[in-house]
């Protein structure tokens, strides 16, 4: 079996035009594909195939990476949360199998439970898609989708961890006809278990930190192909979270624990007549979420139903979308006086249109209803243009988010007349291409600005916090990413260095303390850089991931230092008959330097990572 790397590359190629950004060798394809509507104008980040290829990997692995956003981290096994761009955890959309999966209790994603293997692409959407996702797509949309191939395997995997953390995996895909089968079972347990200096104590003495935790997922997809132009599929994703939640370098040792429990199931069907795309989605998730510390034993459990049409009119020099989506959403919790419903149906309208040969523009509209009382209406504009080796992509466009279950409804504090946070935002792309003999390289740069009004917030009363729209957050800043590809023969090196700047201020009148200050938890600078080096079934690589400072308050009175972690691994491909043998060894956080994404939760110390996947072909 090949050896592919795929590894985070801007692409253009509207479903009109027939240009693509594609650079491809024996072994290597760096590729890209049809821009679908939702990511017209947009600077688009995908994740490289070999960060998963020895062995399965938490979406938190992959952005940190990748150096895309901040990842808020309490270690392995345990929560972890994302932001990108200046925006909230609770601005950025995931969606799986075109299924929108933010806790709507929450209001953003838990990210450690979600996992990348080799059969998931991940595409990083940067900047708003409210006009097409809705609510909360405002600082990033990270695709996950479950691809099957019309192969059949057995993929057996096992992986250990020094901080005495374990995974083990099963991956079955069957052929069956015009059908394709996948089914994927996984456990993971550990301890998560180091010592650590408490310099917060006057003795500073060694304190063991741990959090135990376990996982059990198992998922079921399926496809049917009737022709290329027809084709139904169906994902259905079961996961049975359990951890202990480490206390803080500031408080004693206690006990604390939160399990969640995850169903989700989605059914799309699509078709192509002539001219004319058709396609469906209707899907349902469960979230039971369950949290004890001390007294404190909170339950709560969401339910909901999505439904959506899309069509999609080809016509000579561009095509015209509609789709309408309807989602029906129900919760209980604990610290509610009673269960809660929300329904939110919404009609999106869009027109790409080639305006001048290489020059394409999309405009975009949404009109949204909230429990047939409270609407939202966005809009936006993009623009694509290919010179030469370069390409331009630039949007403007209106941008929202709902205000979470927890927000209105939790008892005391929930505040019902909360208004949807509102905001417009823009962005702007250049990349370049070019070939300098054996060295083809790739170069980007991408700006943007989010400018977001009745930012929610929870501050301080007499007696207990409440939410309000408190603040107007300004967020500006910018992407610089560089790519080299070397070929020699038969060893391949590639060079991938990124850099990113993020302004995000408060510009809430009347606050003086706060008022043009950064907002907690978001780095002004971070990078990332990683070279790696292919040699037929050799693969080694190496990355550097620094994140600057953070201020851990609104005033920027405190502050977490910067950090820089070194991450090294090795892997191979054996082939012994007709079976892969893919054995790998990594070292994590080789320098062993002390950080925390959490303030007084100290991340993992050099660790090491060694496991296999064996491939019956």
């Amino acid at each position: 079996m090949r050896l592919f790397w795929l590894f985070a590359i801007q692409f253009w190629c509207v479903q009109i035009s027939l240009c693509a950004d594609t650079l491809s060798l024996p072994e290597v394809t760096i590729t890209g594909s049809n821009s679908p509507a939702y990511s017209f104008g947009r600077n688009i980040i995908t994740s490289d195939s070999t960060l998963v290829k020895f062995g399965d990997q938490s979406l938190g692995v992959i952005l940190e990476s990748i150096g895309v956003g901040y990842l808020k981290s309490y270690g392995a096994g345990s929560s972890a949360i994302f932001s990108n761009q200046g925006t909230a955890p609770q601005h950025n959309q995931i969606i799986w199998n075109g299924l929108a999966t933010n806790n709507m209790l929450l209001g953003l994603s838990d990210i450690s439970l979600l996992n990348i293997d080799e059969n998931t692409t991940l595409k990083i959407i940067q900047g708003t898609s409210s006009g097409y996702w809705g609510s909360g797509a405002i600082g990033s949309t990270l695709l996950m989708e479950t691809q099957l191939k019309e192969s059949n395997k057995l993929i057996l995997s096992f992986n250990y961890n020094s901080l005495v953390n374990q995974q083990y995996n099963i991956k079955i895909q069957r052929k069956f006809s015009k059908w394709v089968l996948l089914g994927n079972i996984g456990l993971s347990a550990g301890k998560n278990r180091f010592d650590v200096r408490n310099y917060t104590s006057p003795t500073s003495e060694i304190r063991k930190y741990q959090s135990p935790y376990l996982s059990k997922r198992s998922e079921i997809s399926f496809i049917r192909n009737f022709n290329n132009k027809h084709s139904i599929e169906a994902h259905i994703l079961f996961a049975d979270n359990s951890r202990e939640l480490s206390s803080s370098l500031t408080e004693t040792e206690k006990f604390s624990q939160q399990k969640d429990k995850i169903f989700r199931s989605v059914v799309q069907w699509k078709k192509i007549y002539k001219n004319f795309r058709i396609s469906s989605l209707a899907g349902y998730t469960f979230d039971q979420i369950q949290f004890k510390d001390g007294s404190v034993n909170d339950t709560g459990q969401i339910h909901s139903l999505s439904f959506k049409i899309e069509g999609q009119s080809f016509f000579k020099r561009g095509s015209l979308y509609i789709t309408g989506q309807s989602r029906f959403e129900s919760a209980n919790n604990s610290s509610f006086k009673s269960s809660v419903r929300r329904n939110l149906t919404s009609i999106l309208s869009g027109l790409s249109y080639n305006l001048y040969k290489n020059v394409f523009a999309n405009f975009e509209t949404r009109f949204e209803v909230v429990d047939a009382s409270k609407s939202i209406f966005v809009a936006s504009g993009a623009l694509e243009a290919s010179f030469s080796n370069a390409i331009l992509k630039a949007y403007i466009s209106g941008s929202y988010n709902n205000p979470s279950l927890n927000d209105l409804y939790w008892v005391p504090g929930g505040n019902v007349a909360l208004k949807p946070e509102r905001g417009i935002n823009g962005g702007l792309t250049l990349s370049h291409r070019q070939n300098l003999g054996a060295i083809q390289t790739l170069t980007s740069i991408e700006g943007f600005f989010h400018d977001i009004n009745d930012w929610i917030q929870w501050i301080p009363g007499n007696t207990y916090w409440s939410p309000v729209n408190y603040k107007k957050v300004l967020s500006t800043g910018f992407r610089f990413d560089q790519r080299w590809l070397y070929v020699l023969r038969e060893h391949k090196y590639l060079f991938d260095a990124g850099l990113g700047y993020t302004s995000s201020l408060n510009k809430t009148e009347n606050n003086n303390e706060t008022q043009n200050k950064q907002l907690a938890y978001m780095p002004i600078l971070k990078g990332n850089v990683s070279l790696s080096y292919l040699w037929r079934k050799f693969t080694l690589r190496a990355e550097l991931v620094g994140i600057g400072k953070r201020f851990t308050v609104f005033d920027e009175s405190a502050e977490l230092p910067a950090y820089q972690l070194v991450n090294l691994m090795v892997g191979s491909t054996i082939m012994v008959f007709r079976t892969e043998f893919k054995p790998f060894i990594q070292i994590n956080n080789i320098l062993n330097q002390y950080y925390e994404s959490v303030a007084f939760r100290p991340r993992e110390p050099r660790n090491i990572f060694i496991g296999f996947k064996i491939n019956f072909l």
